[in-house]
């Protein structure tokens, strides 16, 4: 009697949580034709080739914008010390933008706007994206985020997009976590490789630009 007692309640708990699993997958949202139509332009519109970088501007999110700042500002005078405190990443993309700098010998009356720094520092398009293909999917985290993913040299990325004062628009330096994830995967084996992190962007920025890494800012 016991025993089927017990046997029941196990029964009775594993469909209560098949349920709230069945909820939770009946809600999650989807997003509006509108709202995936508008994300899926705001995305080939941004990586176009013949769309001009002031139009690109006015497509980014002002999360990006300010981060973008603050990156510029980092690569201009931030000290080998400060960045060998950062995060992986960020030491990567203000290591790259210094590089940039450097090549192009810009001043800073050149990058003290976002929109100026901008214009002159980034590509967004790339031989290595197909628009024309779209976004393969659009994986929505709440009513006024999403991500949009797309293949990219035989893989799989995703951009992330925020609906600001009714206009979807993207950061594409954030992504999903599941593509964070694998991404953390091969950062591990460039680590690896070369031995420590600091050594494996230093590797990478030697194969992407032929130079080694600026540690010391470009301005004192």
């Amino acid at each position: 009697m016991q025993n089927s007692i017990q046997q029941r309640s196990k029964n009775f708990l594993c469909l209560i949580l098949l349920l709230q699993l069945s909820i939770v997958s009946s809600c999650t949202y989807k997003g509006s034709i509108e709202d995936r139509n508008a994300i899926e332009k705001t995305w080939s519109t941004y990586y176009s080739p013949n769309v001009s970088q002031q139009e690109k501007n006015n497509l980014l999110t002002e999360e990006y914008k300010l981060d973008y700042v603050r990156k510029i500002n980092s690569a201009i005078r931030d000290s080998e010390s400060d960045l060998k405190l950062m995060k992986f990443e960020d030491k990567l993309n203000i290591l790259i933008k210094r590089y940039t700098i450097d090549s192009l010998q810009l001043a800073d009356n050149q990058l003290n706007t976002f929109e100026k720094a901008f214009n002159l520092v980034e590509t967004t398009s790339s031989i290595l994206m197909d628009t024309d293909q779209g976004l393969s999917e659009i994986l929505f985290t709440d009513k006024v985020t999403a991500y949009g993913v797309f293949n990219i040299l035989f893989s799989n990325k995703s951009n992330q997009f925020v609906k600001e004062n009714g206009i979807w628009k993207i950061n594409p330096t954030k992504e999903h976590h599941k593509f964070i994830e694998a991404r953390d995967l091969l950062k591990q084996q460039y680590i690896k490789q070369y031995g420590s992190s600091d050594g494996a962007i230093e590797g990478i920025i030697h194969l992407t630009t032929g130079k080694d890494a600026i540690w010391q800012p470009l301005r004192s």
